[in-house]
């Protein structure tokens, strides 16, 4: 599971460059925390962990990813997630998007916006989602395998589409949460609030009623690819790696479904050369087990 940043009275390197990003970007409704504002200085005296908000810093690596709130634009929900992007990457992202078909979830971070930065580079605007290992965590095994399959249906239509993920992380597989926690969650700390005054509220409906939807959210080693051009070693290195993260990320449900086990076994393995394609049809039948052990319920 996901591990609780520490607290820091000092901006980290890639924090820096979300400091000096601050005032531009509010110039174009985007209110970064106020950790990021040019005069910040640490609300919090005491050397022991503390409460207060701007005690959260990004994590270390890569670091260029930050939340915000939308000011004054009626087109953008009111709490987004922003990330500096290279040129590639917003290809790849509009690329994906334009080859989706109408009425088709592709389960590929929706594009909401690109911001030019002063310094010539860009910054894209994604819906606020949450990483799928931290919580809300699953409580059933349909919960989990409706995710599981989901991602890996994104992954499927990437490479129907010529794309290899390159880079398949959990960091990297998000889940939208407007509706399981209707009141928000913290970007840092995920089991608080957006004001970081209490823990998270989660509807008590579930995933099973409110089937949030999850997306692959990260394209920055991603690349376009053609026959010939090693395309086949690279999709098969995603699948590879969305296995070893299906695998730790049912290890935190203690393994609870040997099948799934078995399937991401054989992902893994570089005798099996599984196409994200079959495994998207293994996880399918998978739900299609046994309905009463599918709502059995995981024990954390």
């Amino acid at each position: 599971m996901a591990v609780v940043p520490r607290p820091s009275k000092i901006l980290t390197t890639e924090e820096v460059r979300w400091r000096d990003t601050y005032e531009s970007l509010l110039s174009k409704g985007f209110r970064l925390r106020k950790r990021y504002h040019p005069k910040w200085k640490p609300t919090w005296t005491t050397d022991k962990y503390p409460s207060a908000e701007d005690a959260m810093e990004l994590e270390d690596e890569p670091g260029d990813t930050n939340d915000a709130l939308v000011i004054g634009r009626a087109d953008l929900p009111k709490q987004v997630v922003l990330k500096f992007a290279t040129d590639t990457e917003i290809e790849i992202l509009k690329h994906l998007h334009y080859v989706t078909n109408e009425g088709e979830v592709n389960h590929i971070i929706p594009l909401l916006d690109v911001v030019p930065c002063d310094d010539g580079g860009h910054i894209l605007v994604m819906p606020f989602c949450g990483h799928i290992e931290d919580k809300p965590y699953f409580t059933t095994s349909t919960e989990l395998l409706n995710a599981v399959l989901q991602i890996t249906q994104g992954l499927e239509f990437m490479h129907r589409h010529r794309v290899a993920q390159g880079n398949v992380h959990l960091r990297n597989l998000v889940e939208d949460r407007s509706k399981l926690v209707p009141d928000g969650f913290h970007f840092i700390r995920n089991d608080c609030n957006a004001e970081f005054t209490r823990p998270i509220k989660v509807d008590a409906r579930g995933r099973s009623s409110l089937k949030p939807l999850c997306y692959l959210a990260d394209f920055s080693a991603a690349k376009i690819v053609m026959p010939g051009d090693g395309a086949n070693a690279m999709f098969l290195q995603d699948v590879r790696q969305l296995g070893h993260m299906i695998d730790v990320l049912h290890t935190n449900y203690r393994n609870s479904l040997p099948l799934l086990t078995k399937l991401t076994d054989r992902m893994m393995d570089h005798d099996e050369e599984l196409s994200a394609k079959s495994v998207v049809k293994e996880v399918e039948k998978l739900l299609e087990g046994n309905p009463v052990a599918l709502r059995h319920g995981f024990v954390l």
